[in-house]
């Protein structure tokens, strides 16, 4: 007999789902019902296709996400969120009021301030977008740094 069980066992989803006035749904979109309480979608909330919604998940009103929306259990959305395509949200999470992300975003922690975010990791808009300009020069930066480590006959750290 072994000391732990190391299967994994269901837990029942005991909670229900509310859907508020409104809200529409895009092809293969799935909304967990909550552990115990509610999952809950605000007025007016559009999904697009291929989104998920975890348990206990709090989606505020009046926002629109783009296709391949994920959030995890336990998170909590603010109204008027708008939200591009293949982006993630974290289980436990607080996103204010007015917040918009950009497309392939991941986002890892509370976004307690209004404004534009995107990347991975997440960044305000403005910063995200110069972030991903520059790494289309990174590779090359990297060779060339090496070329001048070896011309000076520097090692490599």
């Amino acid at each position: 007999m072994k000391a732990h069980d190391q299967r994994q066992h269901k837990i029942p989803q005991l909670g229900i789902v509310v859907l508020e006035d409104f809200v529409e749904f895009g092809a293969n979109c799935a909304v967990d019902r909550a552990t115990l309480g509610e999952t809950r979608i605000g007025e007016g909330t559009k999904f697009d296709n291929l989104c998920h919604v975890a348990h206990n998940c709090q989606i505020g009103r009046h926002s629109v996400y783009a296709a391949g929306f994920f959030v995890a259990g336990s998170s909590t959305i603010g109204d008027h969120f708008m939200v591009g395509g293949t982006t993630a949200v974290g289980d436990h999470l607080q996103i204010s009021d007015n917040v918009t992300l950009g497309g392939r975003s991941v986002v890892t922690s509370d976004i307690p301030k209004a404004g534009a975010y995107a990347g991975y990791p997440l960044e305000p808009f403005a910063e995200a977008r110069r972030t991903l300009v520059n790494l289309t020069y990174v590779t090359k930066m990297r060779k060339q740094l090496l070329q001048i480590q070896k011309h000076l006959g520097l090692k490599e750290e």
